[in-house]
């Protein structure tokens, strides 16, 4: 009897402590960083221009487009171009002479 007594205590001081943890855990932040005002009505579609990275990691300009680009799908309406379909946009409208530049 007096064992169940102690597994309930012990259980009731787990939850407490879980509890506790949980509450001091850092706020949510915000996932936008546009000015509460800007129209983004006219935007359809974009292009994402690859990053790069002057890092260790040779894989950091990649993660971060990535990254970007999750970023751009949560945020909802904006559709996100193929990047081969988006150099080829951008090689007829700007004249960048080789597109393949812009690739990692």
């Amino acid at each position: 009897m007096r064992q169940g007594m102690n597994t309930q205590r012990s259980l009731a001081m787990a939850l407490l402590l879980v509890l506790f943890a949980a509450g001091c855990s850092a706020p949510l932040r915000m996932r936008s960083f546009s000015h509460p005002e800007a129209d983004y009505s006219f935007y359809e579609r974009v292009g994402i221009l690859p990053f790069q990275s002057e890092a260790d990691d040779r894989l950091a300009g990649e993660k971060v487009s990535e990254f970007f680009l999750t970023e751009i799908l949560i945020r909802g309406p904006l559709q996100v171009m193929d990047p081969g379909q988006f150099r080829a946009v951008l090689s007829e409208t700007v004249g960048v002479p080789n597109p393949a530049i812009l690739e990692d």
